[in-house]
């Protein structure tokens, strides 16, 4: 059997910055979640950790878009490694991090500060790419004190149309219980995702399970 690191759900998505609303939408526009309202317990993120603490120099979170995982930002980390603590961390429902109760950007942001807390960091300069970007703003709209410098790659604070509804499906209807090896799962996929590559980075959180 595989298992596949990428929770086939809706992605999460930020509609237009309101402070006096704070909605994460889903992609078919319904308020998924509110942040006055209950809020799914934080989860314990798979964690890359590169380089040593410095005195002095807050450690670097860098952090992943839809579809990826802590694998991504290897090469960087392992630049950034050099003069800085680096914690690449599965954000929850990719990678080998848990999905929790379902994703959702202030889930995101809890956990964030979950792991935060749980290595001892007051203060971190969070880098976050596409999805990563809106988790990391979240983050710092919710606690500005624990993020020391924001840097928010290919992404915005605004309402995107819905661009992976296809894709999310098609690794749905992957059957990973009977599935036989990447090949099949290529196969699969291609007459949604005819580009190779793009096929490769959505299949690379695809693994062998403990039962086989």
């Amino acid at each position: 059997a595989f298992g596949l690191g990428v929770t086939p759900v809706r992605a999460p998505r930020l509609g237009p910055w309101r402070q006096e609303s704070r909605r994460v939408w889903s992609q078919d526009g319904a308020a998924l979640v509110q942040t006055s309202g209950p809020m799914s317990a934080p989860i314990r993120l798979h964690l890359r950790d590169y380089g040593t603490p410095r005195v002095g120099v807050e450690p670097v979170v860098l952090l992943h878009g839809l579809f990826g995982s802590s694998g991504n930002w290897h090469g960087i980390a392992r630049i950034l490694g050099q003069q800085h603590r680096v914690l690449v961390p599965d954000l929850r429902g990719h990678g080998r991090s848990p999905a929790g109760d379902g994703l959702s950007y202030p889930a995101m942001a809890a956990d964030l500060l979950h792991l935060l807390d749980d290595q001892a960091i007051p203060r971190a300069r969070v880098i976050g790419h596409s999805m990563g970007g809106k988790a990391a703003m979240w983050l710092a709209l919710t606690a500005p004190h624990r993020v020391a410098t924001l840097t928010v790659v290919d992404i915005a604070p605004v309402t995107y149309p819905d661009r992976h509804s296809d894709l999310v499906a098609a690794l749905g209807d992957i059957p990973l219980a009977t599935l036989k090896d990447r090949r099949e799962a290529d196969a699969r996929l291609a007459p949604v995702v005819p580009e190779a590559a793009v096929r490769g980075y959505l299949l690379q959180n695809l693994e062998h399970t403990p039962d086989g």
